[in-house]
């Protein structure tokens, strides 16, 4: 065997076949072999996930990965667990299209803000060097069920019941990673320049104790009351934007969740948009319940437990009819 192509095995843990194939376009040159074994090999694994657990706990998550399967770290996981199942997303797409499948997803739909960031983490635990690196490795030897079954040892730390998931892994190299981020890139200067010309005004969320949904069980989507609380000039300013008087601007006003995170205190940042360019800020404590614009009906009935003093009355009522009763017994 050739001894360049003996080294190129042993540093780049290749196939004889691909050593000889980097050797030759690299024209004998091992250093320059490696920089192209390097750009073109797909070291990198997206994988796109979905997990249900329905049974009790109505869990339904999607859940786009990316790791560099050699050396096992991961560079980035993001997806949602939603209040309602979703029907129609298709997994088995390549992982490109599948993280913008996510991001659509918690664009437009409502998700569970504090499930999803539990599962997350649970995720960047659980998915250690070593398990990506076995993943990556059983799937490049068409290992499929050795993978499966390393995913499912995964999923099921997370739950007390028996789970459902399904997953797509797309293998990426360097060059194809460099392309994503460039588009990546792109869109976020293009984000930046638009959120640059938004009005950002303070905000004040209508609170309800009783009815109200807690601030860390909000979602992104929902539609939330807030007050609009800048001083009259501002307000003017917003006033225009949003085509009402100074003085109706300080009134109730619906809005939608666009963004929500949890700070260093424990208090829940909220971001929300009043009006396409309008955002409202503001900080909240999380004991706060805050009025929703559509509340959620229930029924009254199914929910409201018995007093204690019913039963009391009941009991009562018992004892005395069967009173009435031994007493005409007796008198006949």
């Amino acid at each position: 065997m050739d001894p360049k192509v003996a080294i190129l095995m042993e540093s780049l843990e290749c196939s004889k076949e691909e050593a000889e194939m980097l050797l030759e376009a690299a024209e004998g040159d091992i250093e320059k072999a490696m920089k192209y074994y390097n750009i073109m090999a797909k070291e990198y694994m997206g994988i796109a996930l979905k997990v249900e657990a329905s049974r009790i706990s109505n869990f339904e998550a999607y859940f786009s990965i990316l790791a560099n399967g050699k050396n096992g770290d991961i560079k980035e996981i993001d997806g949602a667990v939603l209040f309602e199942k979703q029907e129609g997303i298709d997994i088995t797409v390549d992982w490109e299209a599948f993280k913008e499948v996510i991001k659509n997803l918690k664009k437009d739909r409502a998700f569970d803000n504090l499930e999803t960031t539990d599962f997350k983490n649970f995720l960047e635990k659980q998915l250690n060097p070593s398990v990506i690196n076995s993943i990556y490795k059983e799937y490049q030897k068409g290992n499929l069920r050795e993978v499966r079954e390393k995913l499912e040892k995964v999923l099921s730390g997370y739950f007390s019941e028996e789970i459902d998931f399904s997953y797509n892994i797309t293998l990426m190299s360097n060059l194809n990673l460099k392309a994503l981020e460039e588009e990546e890139e792109k869109e976020e200067s293009e984000a930046q320049e638009k959120k640059n010309i938004d009005i950002y005004v303070n905000v004040l969320p209508v609170v309800d104790p009783v009815k109200g949904k807690p601030v860390e069980r909000l979602s992104l989507g929902d539609k939330i009351y807030v007050k609009i609380i800048e001083d009259k000039a501002i307000a003017e300013a917003v006033g225009k934007e949003l085509n009402r008087t100074v003085d109706d601007i300080k009134d109730i006003a619906p809005c939608t969740l666009k963004k929500i995170e949890k700070t260093e205190t424990g208090s829940f940042e909220l971001e929300v948009l009043l009006q396409e360019g309008v955002i409202g800020k503001t900080i909240v404590k999380p004991e706060v319940r805050i009025k929703l614009v559509n509340p959620p009906k229930v029924e009254e009935a199914k929910n409201q437990e018995l007093s204690p003093m019913v039963y009391v009355y009941f009991a009562i009522g018992a004892l005395v009819i069967v009173a009435i009763i031994v007493i005409i017994l007796i008198l006949r």
